[in-house]
């Protein structure tokens, strides 16, 4: 214990503001692998094609990695908070399209391209959370920090997956998705 709360790692974590962000940064990251693994599980149990379901992944995949780049220069240029709640309300707007297309058990095409307008209107947290690193520490620390972000990043790509599975032992993966 006192080996951690001593080391460069405890000092980042003591700086305000530092372990709220770390915790919001996990808490926002797991969406993408939780929704990863249990938007294919629920299409194949509503009868999808695994094919059709992998062409659902992919949309939303290729359409989030054409996009994100685009996401984090807006916030670059035009400041963090407007893109975000733009974003994050378009976000919201299409994942509830999605869910519906989902839930109503819409033909493929259309399911594909509610999961490629999700992936579009994915926020920029990730960019935005890297950028904040050098106002809340000092420069010494930015690199533990980014560690520290990084491993956020690696957390919820495990953790995620884990959580879909014991959640999907009590629950239908409609309902995780």
């Amino acid at each position: 214990g006192g080996v951690v709360v001593n080391s460069v790692y405890g000092r980042v974590l003591r700086t305000p503001e530092v372990p709220q962000l770390l915790g919001a940064a996990v808490a926002v990251r797991l969406g993408l692998p939780v929704l990863s693994l249990a938007l294919p599980l629920s299409l194949i149990e509503s009868g999808l094609s695994y094919g059709a379901a992998g062409l659902v992944l992919a949309a939303h995949a290729l359409a989030l990695a054409a996009c994100a780049p685009v996401a984090g220069r807006l916030a670059d240029r035009f400041a963090a908070r407007p893109v975000l709640a733009w974003s994050t309300g378009a976000h919201a707007v299409t994942y509830a399209v999605l869910v519906a297309a989902v839930l109503v058990e819409a033909p493929a095409p259309l399911i594909i391209a509610a999961a490629a307008l999700h992936g579009v209107s994915t926020p920029p947290t990730a960019a935005v959370v890297r950028a904040a690193w050098p106002r809340l520490v000092p420069e010494n620390l930015l690199s533990p920090v980014y560690a520290l972000d990084n491993m956020t990043n690696e957390l919820a790509f495990i953790a995620g997956p884990a959580l879909v599975a014991v959640l999907v032992l009590v629950t239908p993966p409609s309902a995780i998705v």
